[in-house]
């Protein structure tokens, strides 16, 4: 999945459960589309994505997670974000997003 299709991202499957790991913020915004699509074409219902190098994240941004949240859930999967700043997880919580703390807590999560 590393490539061509979604460059500068780090992506990675275990288990059936695709990890997705920015390098940085303006990855998602950048990204998201062939990422979304990426999600749809291939239903893909499970995810990772490890904010780790993400320093900060605008609205846009949130718009962005929250919709592919919503396209694994259609695809009757799960999402889980990890490895984030405290206040990028203040934000995803005040989002009702699904956080944990790090990738093996997030696949332990997932009933495989």
């Amino acid at each position: 999945m590393e490539g061509d299709n979604v460059p500068n991202i780090e992506m990675e499957c275990i288990k059936g459960v695709i990890f997705i790991r920015f390098k940085n913020e303006k990855e998602i915004n950048k990204n998201y589309k062939k990422i979304s699509e990426m999600i749809k074409d291939n239903q893909i219902n499970n995810i990772v994505f490890n904010l780790k190098n993400i320093n900060k994240i605008d609205r846009k941004g949130i718009k962005l997670l929250n919709y592919n949240y919503s396209l694994c859930k259609r695809n009757n999967g799960s999402i889980y974000f990890c490895n984030m700043k405290k206040d990028i997880e203040n934000i995803l919580l005040k989002n009702y997003l699904p956080i944990t703390n790090n990738e093996l807590t997030a696949l332990n999560l997932f009933n495989i």
